[in-house]
């Protein structure tokens, strides 16, 4: 009788006992079993960091901290972390709880809108630390979006008054119309003084006329911080119809409300609130009639020329009679000439610096010879201010008495301000002054003055020393100020030293020479320049993105509108420079761009400027930006509109270079010199519009 067939006679275990193939067999499954648990823990944790990497969830982990930080200290902990401090065993800078708590802010702002959720479920929490829940509404505001807004509205009825005054502040700093009625319930309604006086801020910065007459209301308010943010806001708003209400707050019997009614007539700028603010100078308090005298500036009419001379003359207060003069600066009049040579020369010592800078601000060509002659006497402190004054007048007068002051090594201040004024004055003899020094000065300020002065002066001839300057000189400053000048040159000749200079790491060794290429306005320049719209500096970045708007670069557009979105930078510039070029290329896709991309960035000014050139163009959007009476975007508008070099840009300029108290009065004019003389040489203008 046959055998049975052995199933184990064949293959690997062919010839082995029964019991060590199973063996075998059972280990196969454990190490397999093991290896599939492994992989599954691997799969776990890598869902579990992704998971921790999301938006949400890092919130969650930041709020942690947050409480952590914001926890109420034991009063033994902060009394002793106190005397550690005033027995000098602990200075502020190690106490870093500030510090910390700001990062962590920060981190949460830049997470974004997906992080909103997890913020307004710890905002709304009532059991949730104060002072994490005081901190919340303003990250909120600065995230922005249609969440944030639902939160923050929600906390305005929130039983805590602290938590529903920071939230009407973050509904300010979000600068969401949409936040205008439930502000406007708060400030007629809450119980809290303090809710109702930040709703008025908030309603403010908003800029919506719509709270007009409900903040002039709330001058009348019983609580003073509530009258002082209404006077605030309604300087804020810009509507004139409130003149008369402010005009009367100046009779308020708390001071910050008068300094406050003060300030809003100066931002409001009507001359019907003259005779009132006259009548302020006169107010028991220094700080009061200072402000007055500011406001007084800044409307410019000359009716307030006498009281301000007499505040000038007799105030008993020094910060009063210095800003008597500037004031009597801004309004221009030739009236307040003798005064302010007067001051000027006079004992009051403190005055003189002011009356210096007024002199040059009115700009009357009778003043040249006295300010020369003061310019001769060193007076320290002044000598730098008249020479400023001199190169604002623009005299060819002045240029032998300058060119002595540049001569004194002993002062630095003043020989710097000697060649800024000597580079706005249009003579043959400051050319070859300029060029020695240029060329041999051994200090690098000097050589960088220099070079932006001949830049300003733009003649040609100096394009092959500004050149070697960009290429060879030692110092980062110097090449900086070679590189400005060159793009006032325009001259196309410089466009290949300048994309060389790009490769400068050094410092902000990048920015002047990108912001040179985009004024010379040569399409080489534009792809070296793209890659710096990833610069790890937020003024390269800003630089680049202007640079290519006035290149005309359109494949840009895109890159624009996604920088106005996301850009996280706390200064607003790298998105300001992103809606200029946007507007500046002007086609349908970058219109388009701008109106989106503007509406989900969270800077006022911005969205602003924004819609002024959606509804007329770039240039008048920055002729609006270069009236402002006060700030940079002023200096920044004129710059560009240097640069953009149209007929329109040269009328804005020439309307500003006019304007009695516009504080780019100067820059303006210099930036119209440099347009004409460029559309003589027959220059094209920027990005070709």
């Amino acid at each position: 009788m046959p055998k049975p067939e052995d199933d184990s006679a064949d293959g690997p275990d062919a010839g082995r006992r029964p019991g060590v193939v199973g063996s075998r067999r059972r280990w196969r499954w454990i190490v397999l079993g093991a290896a599939a648990a492994v992989c599954t823990l691997v799969a776990l944790g890598v869902f579990s960091a992704w998971r921790a990497s999301t938006p949400a969830s890092r919130a969650g982990t930041l709020l942690a901290q947050l409480r952590n930080a914001r926890a109420p200290q034991p009063a033994l902990g902060n009394f002793i972390k106190d005397l550690l401090r005033r027995l000098g065993l602990m200075s502020d800078s190690e106490d870093t709880e500030t510090d910390t708590e700001t990062d962590i802010e920060r981190e949460l702002i830049a997470l974004g809108p997906k992080a909103v959720p997890r913020l307004a479920e710890a905002l709304a929490d009532s059991g949730e630390i104060v002072g994490v829940r005081t901190s919340l509404p303003w990250i909120l505001g600065e995230i922005g979006g249609p969440d944030a807004l639902e939160a923050l509205v929600a906390a305005l009825k929130d039983k805590n008054p602290i938590v529903r005054g920071e939230a009407a502040k973050g509904l300010g700093w979000m600068c969401n119309p949409k936040a205008v009625p439930p502000l406007l319930d708060t400030l007629e309604n809450d119980d809290s003084a303090r809710a109702r006086a930040v709703a008025a801020w908030s309603l403010g910065r908003i800029g919506d006329r719509r709270a007009a007459e409900p903040v002039v209301a709330a001058l009348g308010d019983a609580a003073k911080e509530v009258r002082r943010s209404a006077a605030r806001a309604l300087g804020d708003l810009g509507d004139r119809r409130a003149v008369e209400p402010v005009a009367a707050a100046l009779g308020d019997a708390v001071k910050e409300v008068r300094w406050w009614a003060a300030h809003a007539l100066g931002a409001l700028g009507d001359p019907r609130a003259v005779p009132a603010l006259v009548a302020a100078l006169k107010d028991t308090e220094a700080d009061v009639r200072r402000e007055a005298v500011n406001a007084l500036g800044e409307i410019g009419d000359p009716r307030a020329v006498p009281a301000l001379v007499e505040s000038l003359e007799k105030d008993s207060e020094e910060l009063v009679r210095c800003t008597a003069a500037g004031a009597l600066g801004k309004i221009g009049d030739p009236q307040a000439l003798p005064a302010l040579l007067t001051a000027l020369n006079g004992e009051d010592r403190p005055l003189r610096p002011s009356a210096a800078r007024a002199l040059g601000r009115i700009g009357d060509p009778r003043v040249v010879d006295p300010l020369a002659e003061c310019l001769k006497n060193r007076s320290w402190g002044v000598s730098w201010l008249v020479a400023e004054a001199l190169g604002e007048i623009g005299d060819p007068r002045a240029v032998p008495a300058l060119v002595t002051a540049l001569a004194d090594r002993g002062d630095i201040g003043l020989r710097m301000a000697t060649v800024r004024a000597l580079g706005r004055i249009d003579d043959p003899r400051v050319l070859p002054v300029l060029m020695e020094s240029l060329e041999k000065d051994s200090e690098a300020w000097a050589r960088a003055g220099a070079a932006e002065a001949l830049g300003n002066l733009g003649d040609p001839p100096v394009l092959p020393a500004l050149i070697e300057l960009l290429e060879k000189d030692s110092d980062e400053q110097v090449r900086a100020a070679a590189a400005r000048a060159l793009g006032n040159l325009g001259d196309a000749r410089a466009v290949d030293p300048l994309i060389a200079a790009l490769r400068d790491k050094n410092g902000k060794g990048q920015f002047w020479p990108v912001v040179a290429l985009g004024a010379i306005g040569d399409p080489r320049a534009a792809p070296p320049i793209v890659p710096l719209l990833d610069d790890k500096d937020k003024d390269v970045r800003a630089a680049a993105a202007y640079a290519l708007g006035l290149l005309g670069y359109a494949e840009a557009t895109g890159r624009m509108a996604e920088i106005l979105r996301k850009e996280r930078s706390y200064w607003e510039w790298p998105r300001f420079a992103a809606a200029v070029t946007l507007a500046h290329l002007d086609t349908p896709e970058a219109r388009e761009a701008l109106r989106q991309g503007a509406a989900e960035c969270r800077d006022l000014r911005v969205r602003s400027f924004a819609a002024r050139a959606l509804e007329t163009s770039c240039v008048q959007a920055l002729a609006a930006e270069l009236a402002e009476k006060e700030g940079d975007y002023p200096h920044y508008a004129a710059e560009v509109l240097g640069h953009i070099r149209s007929s329109e840009a040269l009328a804005a300029l020439d309307a500003a270079s006019k304007g009695r108290w516009s504080v780019a009065r100067f820059d303006a004019r210099d930036a119209a010199r440099r347009i004409r003389r460029l559309m003589a040489a027959g220059a094209t203008p920027a990005g070709g519009q």
